[in-house]
């Protein structure tokens, strides 16, 4: 499991604050969590069938949920209990998104990397 670095997390503007109660596209969302943890790697949003709730996933494959914009990262999985599935296994990985709202393998891992290297 991945472990984010412990370092000061900047607060959300007061515009994005505002975007987030009027419902964010995951485009947005995924710019701004960029923004706010710049070491880890996303690669990819998606919205879900919760509302408020972006899936991100990260150059390795994890998926991590976005909620009320970028306010709140949860890690874990989410369960839905009607059909006993989770979250990640009901959105369809081939869901076209838009360039904006990805990034390119390729990058991602060299992200990643360097998101593991050790530091001097």
């Amino acid at each position: 499991m991945m472990t984010l670095p412990s370092v000061p997390i900047p607060a959300p503007s007061a515009a994005a604050i505002c975007r987030a109660q009027v419902g964010e596209s995951p485009g947005q969302v995924l710019r701004e969590m960029r923004e706010r943890l710049p070491r880890t790697p996303m690669i990819r949003a998606q919205k879900t069938p919760l509302p408020g709730v972006t899936a991100i996933t990260l150059a390795n494959g994890q998926q991590v949920y976005a909620v009320d914009g970028s306010n709140y990262l949860v890690i874990g999985v989410i369960y839905d209990l009607n059909t006993g599935k989770t979250l990640q296994n009901t959105l369809d990985p081939r869901t076209p998104v838009s360039a904006a709202e990805t990034t390119t393998p390729s990058s991602a891992m060299a992200e990643y990397h360097h998101f593991l290297a050790p530091k001097d």
